[in-house]
């Protein structure tokens, strides 16, 4: 079969594996998909010869707390032979985790660890998924608009004992309501 045949299959499954898709301009389009089809498409972007996607340049996630799927993930994708850019966009629950996308494109490796470490989304099949911008005993996701702003602990110096000691913190969070409209 020859090339121009294939291109149009790819070209055909896509449309129907996308839900939202607006073209800017010739150089740039935004498609907004499933998780679940976010392998499949990205199988796809790759082989089309229109679009022939090789490199993930970033990685960028919004959160929107009171819709159920908070965590809006955008991936910017680029063709250096086409000169094009598509920005890929998804979305997940808070405990739902998503594909990662560390088998096609070795350059997303840091940025899903950076989105891991800071809003805890967790990559399935991500090989080595910890954290690098926090410690490691470090409890919770500081991006996250429900983080509270003072912290987990107390530091203190303590004259009794000579020393500085953490001690837990018990702040009421009530206040921190959000209202996105």
């Amino acid at each position: 079969m020859n090339r121009l045949y294939w291109n149009l299959t790819y070209y055909k499954l896509l449309k129907n594996l996308i839900w939202v898709l607006s073209k800017v301009s010739n150089k740039e389009s935004y498609l907004f998909i499933s998780r679940y089809n976010l392998i499949y498409i990205i199988i796809l972007l790759t082989r089309i010869w229109v679009f022939s996607i090789k490199q993930c340049i970033d990685l960028t996630v919004i959160d929107y707390p009171n819709k159920v799927f908070r965590f809006y993930l955008v991936y910017s994708l680029v063709s250096l032979n086409q000169n094009k850019r598509v920005y890929l966009t998804t979305n997940t629950a808070e405990l739902v985790g998503i594909n990662s996308l560390m088998q096609f494109f070795s350059s997303i490796e840091w940025s899903e660890r950076e989105v891991w470490d800071m809003f805890g989304i967790f990559f399935i099949f991500h090989m080595d998924l910890r954290r690098i911008l926090t410690d490691y005993g470090f409890r919770g996701h500081p991006l996250r608009k429900d983080f509270p702003l003072t912290g987990f602990y107390e530091v203190r110096y303590s004259e009794k004992s000579g020393r500085i000691i953490l001690e837990d913190l018990e702040l009421a969070q009530s206040y921190r309501a959000f209202r996105v409209e």
